[in-house]
Formats: C-alpha cells, sequence, structure tokens
C-alpha cells in the first residue's frame, strides 16, 4: 500500500492533550513562504527534494482556494491541492488523495486538513499518548506547536506537519519494498531567510575559508594625499591565498592583499598568514592585532581568531563580552540574527546573519567559504572583519565586492557589489590623479574649489542636477534631496576643467 493516511498517523502519534493555547493564531495558508521537503530513506542518502508553496487563486462553486504548488529536484512544476482557511481550520482539495494537474470542480473532495480551533479533533479520542501544546519562536513571533510526547512528531500553527508528510499530507510513505522512506521537513524559509528548520534539516556541506583558486575583491576609499583626508575616488582591492608557510611549528596558508590588476605578490601591500581548524579560521597580519581568550593553547604569538563558523552564536557573544570587559567599551555590539543558505559557485553554503542594536547600519554576513560580507566605512577585509578595529594600514575598506575563481568568474556577490561597479562605470579612477578633491558626510558634500568657476553636480546619464559659480576655497553641497548613487561632480574655471565622482549613500 503507497499511502497510510492521517488515520495511521493518529494510531502511532496518539491523542492531544486539552490543553489552551499559548499564542495568537498564525495563519498557515499564505504565500510569500516556502517549505522545502527532503525525502529520507531508512538506510539510503537523500535522492530527492521539492519545495512547496501558494501562489494565486482559484475559485471553486464560489469559494476563494490559494493554489499550493509544489517544485520537484528536477524542477517540475505542479498544483498538487487547493486550499483556504477560515476561522483556524485549513480546508484542502487535493492532496495524497488525488493525482492533480488541475484541482477545478473538485469542491465535492474538499477535506479538513487541520482543525487549529480544536486541535484535539484532529486526532481520535481513545489514543493514549499525550500531546502538549507549547509556543516557539519562528522569526520572532511565537507559534503554537502541537507535540507528541517522544517529540519525533509536530504540527506547528503557521508551519503545518514537521514530521512524516507534507503540509497538504498528513501520511507515512512506505514503499513496498525493504527501504522504509518518508517525506520530512527540512526547513521554511521568507524571502531567502530560514523562519524553521524542520526535522529533516541538514545544514549544507561546510565549505572552508582559507583556501586557493578564489580571489576576494574589497572596495576601498581612496583619499588625498595631500593629507586632508579628503575622498577622491574607490579602487578594488584583491586578496588571495597562494603557497604554503610554517610559522612556530603551525602550517599557514599566505594571504596577498593587492591593488593591481594583476596578482602579483611582488606588488603586495599588505600580506597575513591564515589557517582553519575544526571550522575555526585563525590568521596572524602585522596590521590587525585584535584576539582574545578563546585560542587553542600552544597558538602562534600574533594569532587571533576572526570566524568560528562551528559556532558562530557563541562566538559573537565572546566577541561582545571581550569588547565590554577588556576594552571597556562595546562601540558596534553584533547580535545572532538568523541563518539563511545561499549560493558560491555552485554549492550551498550558511550565510550568518547579524545586526547591532545600537545603530541603523547595513547588514552583516559571515558566509561560509566568504567571509565577512557588510559595507561602511572601515568594515573590515576577511582578516579583520569587526567594524571597530584596525582593518589596515588606513582604514578604509567599504567593503566586499565579490568572490571570484582565478578566471575572473563571479563566484558570490557581496554589498558593495553594485555600488562599486556603478561608480567604475562612470571611467576608470586611480589613487592620485585627481585634482578636484571631495568629501562626502552625512546629508553634505565638500568639495575644494582650487580656482572661481562654475561648479556642476550631474548624474551618470549626464543630467544636471545643480548648477552654481563658486569662488576659490570650500564648497558645500546639500546631498539631502539626491537620490542614492553615482554623480559626477565638474568644476569649469577660466584655465581648465576637473572632474570627479561621489557615491551618495
Amino acid at each position: 500500500m503507497r499511502y497510510l493516511y492521517i488515520t495511521l498517523l493518529a494510531v502511532l502519534m496518539g491523542g492531544i492533550a486539552a490543553q489552551a493555547q499559548t499564542a495568537d493564531y498564525q495563519p498557515l495558508v499564505r504565500e510569500g513562504v516556502v517549505w522545502h521537503y527532503a525525502r529520507v530513506f531508512l538506510d539510503m542518502p537523500n535522492e530527492e527534494e521539492s519545495t512547496m508553496f501558494f501562489e494565486g487563486d482559484s475559485v471553486v462553486n464560489e469559494i476563494v482556494y490559494k493554489k499550493c504548488i509544489t517544485v520537484s529536484s528536477d524542477g517540475s512544476r505542479q498544483v498538487v491541492a487547493l486550499m483556504r482557511e477560515q476561522d483556524k481550520v485549513v480546508y484542502s482539495i487535493g492532496g495524497a488523495n488525488y493525482a492533480v494537474e488541475s484541482c477545478e470542480g473538485l469542491y465535492n473532495g474538499e477535506i479538513i486538513l487541520y482543525d487549529f480551533s480544536n486541535p484535539k479533533s484532529m486526532f481520535p479520542d481513545d489514543w493514549s499518548i499525550e500531546w502538549e501544546v507549547t509556543a516557539i519562536d519562528i522569526d520572532g513571533v511565537p507559534h503554537n506547536c502541537y507535540t507528541n510526547d517522544n517529540g519525533n512528531n509536530k504540527i506547528i500553527e503557521g508551519i503545518g506537519l514537521d514530521g512524516s508528510g507534507t503540509l497538504t499530507d498528513l501520511y507515512f510513505d512506505i514503499l513496498t519494498s525493504t527501504h522504509y522512506l518518508y517525506t520530512g521537513l527540512s526547513y521554511v524559509e521568507r524571502d531567502g531567510k530560514i523562519i524553521y528548520k524542520g526535522s529533516a534539516y541538514e545544514a549544507p556541506p561546510y565549505q572552508p575559508l582559507v583556501r586557493e583558486g578564489v580571489v576576494w575583491h574589497y572596495a576601498y576609499d581612496v583619499v588625498d594625499e595631500g593629507g586632508t583626508g579628503y575622498f577622491i575616488g574607490m579602487v578594488d582591492h584583491k586578496l588571495q591565498f597562494k603557497g604554503d608557510t610554517i610559522i612556530d611549528g603551525v602550517q599557514y596558508k599566505k594571504g596577498y592583499l593587492y591593488d593591481t590588476e594583476e596578482l602579483d605578490p611582488s606588488n603586495v601591500i599588505e600580506q597575513c598568514f591564515g589557517r582553519e581548524a575544526n571550522r575555526q579560521v585563525f590568521f596572524i597580519n602585522q596590521y590587525s592585532s585584535f584576539s582574545f581568550n578563546i585560542l587553542p593553547s600552544g597558538s602562534p604569538e600574533g594569532e587571533f581568531q576572526v570566524y568560528d563558523f562551528a559556532d558562530m552564536i557563541g562566538f559573537i557573544d565572546k566577541v561582545t563580552a571581550y569588547e565590554q570587559n577588556d576594552r571597556g567599551h562595546v562601540a558596534y555590539p553584533l547580535q545572532y540574527d538568523s541563518t539563511t543558505i545561499t549560493m558560491v559557485g555552485d554549492k550551498e553554503v550558511q550565510k550568518h546573519c547579524l545586526s547591532t542594536p545600537i545603530i541603523i547600519h547595513n547588514p552583516f554576513y559571515y558566509v561560509e567559504g566568504v567571509g565577512y560580507d557588510a559595507k561602511g566605512t572601515g568594515v573590515g577585509y576577511l582578516y579583520s572583519p569587526f567594524i571597530d578595529i584596525a582593518t589596515c594600514y588606513c582604514s578604509s575598506p567599504q567593503g566586499l565586492i565579490k568572490l571570484t575563481d582565478l578566471e575572473g568568474n563571479v563566484l558570490y556577490k557581496g554589498q558593495m557589489y553594485d555600488e562599486y561597479n556603478l561608480y567604475s562605470s562612470v571611467g576608470e579612477l586611480k589613487s592620485g590623479n585627481m585634482s578636484l578633491q571631495t568629501q562626502i558626510q552625512a546629508g553634505s558634500l565638500r568639495v575644494i574649489i582650487p580656482d572661481d568657476g562654475m561648479l556642476s553636480v550631474m548624474d551618470t546619464s549626464g543630467h544636471v542636477v545643480e548648477n552654481r559659480v563658486v569662488c576659490k576655497g570650500v564648497e558645500t553641497l546639500s546631498t539631502e534631496s539626491l537620490c542614492a548613487g553615482v554623480y559626477i561632480i565638474q568644476l569649469a574655471t577660466p584655465r581648465t576643467n576637473m572632474t570627479t565622482k561621489v557615491v551618495v549613500k
């Protein structure tokens, strides 16, 4: 027999204890959420995966249903059920009982799939195994969770069944063979963020960070070399590992940071040494001295830990404690938010999302195989990913642009990817060749005017946003009315024309 339906589920899992709900009701039938399922074999590796989500409406006998769609691992897409929800009751047409190409006209086949208004009614009264209801946090919102006494199966408001079956089918899937097979919930995600990890969840295989064959690209601000500190441009700093070395009996990969197009170790502007053990990443770098007492005994002098992908939550807690207790302040305390899945090349990896409660800032990400991904003044390089610690000789990195292979193919796009490419598309910019000096601050742009003339602000299409007559000195322009993007600043004087460009964030 192919399927054993809800009756078998009740027999195996038992009755539910009559207990009060512990959280406000969360709806199940809604768009914008994706359920991921794994086909799990008892004595074999997973062979199939599928996703399930609601998309679009269908009207049957003047009743509006949401279409429940599944996408198999081969990319095939199928409507498997029509579902609706009313007064905490979830109704379904299709699912396990139907091989559905189109569910139109199957109103007479509607069943009650979940009844959260009376959870006990979903199961027979004469089974002795007790259930309990608790509130679990899903993306910051408490959801009622009904769990049997051995904890193997759960039914969760807003999520559905987490056990043997899918969102639409409460059944145990048994093949007529020696292999026991069932479909289990892997995870539920919204906007790329995992909001719930199911019983069949397996994290993607870990991708090492310290490795050869890839190049990290970081946006780097160029400031006036004359000492004014004014921003005059942005360049691409590249970092790669190439070759090994032994320091105090410990093997490291050699890391090189360049600001040239060619990856030539003879033109390196910084050198670091990295190693990795048990998903923990350690560096030695002459410019960064961050360390606290979580290093293994016998660590070489000058070594510091910058990532712990084995326990990212604990690591962030230790970083914050170090900042507060050892340094006496917490400039930008980070807190762990969630885990998502992202792609690095053709591999799935875990992406750890962080935030800070003190300031409004762009998101912070720690990506396995990639490292720190953020943007903003002084956010750090691969080997120094903490924004209140000196990150290089003049502390002006702006964030990760991309990770590429040695042929330049993009494996991962960082938060600075679009901004840097837009900036670079205006024209090639190199340090030291700009005579018109600018400094952009919150809400304003300061321009050093070397001679009287006409100052113009243009967008990348050539449209003039502002013209003004200026005199030699410092001119301040408001950026409050400008949209985020790249702008060309041009000064026309009786003797010459000067141009630069700025990024308004």
